[in-house]
């Protein structure tokens, strides 16, 4: 089973985080995020050494770092009640080392490294991490 997640403006950008963030869970575990992202200022500057299109071997999450600053990252959630996706449009910058993502009303750090053609990304505060290659 297939299904579009559509979500209004404001709830959509804050569940995307959460499923970017939390992965696939199970049915009872679902709708309960084991780790509320706090928010961030959104200061820095574009580096073009993190632009391009990035994705988890899995396919799971897409990050798509445009050159002038703009973001869009994709995620696709799979659990026991189907797939989910969903698309969130928003801007990135680089500070101190990490990386900014800013949506909605909402900046979430991530501390970031790079290793040839793969990115390292943890959540700031959380048990997140995921790795990226470069497409």
């Amino acid at each position: 089973m297939r299904r579009d997640l559509r979500l209004p403006s404001l709830l959509g950008p804050s569940l995307a985080a959460l499923l970017l963030i939390v992965g696939c869970k199970g049915v009872d575990e679902e709708f309960a995020p084991a780790f509320v992202p706090k928010s961030h200022p959104f200061e820095g500057e574009v580096d073009a050494k993190y632009a391009g299109k990035w994705a988890t071997t899995d396919g799971a999450s897409k990050l798509d770092l445009e050159e002038d600053g703009t973001l869009q990252i994709h995620t696709v959630t799979r659990s026991q009640s189907g797939v989910s996706t969903s698309k969130v449009d928003g801007k990135w910058l680089v500070s101190s080392g990490a990386l900014l993502f800013h949506y909605g009303d909402t900046t979430l750090k991530y501390a970031v490294s790079l290793a040839g053609e793969e990115m390292t990304l943890v959540q700031d505060g959380g048990s997140m991490r995921k790795v990226y290659r470069r497409k």
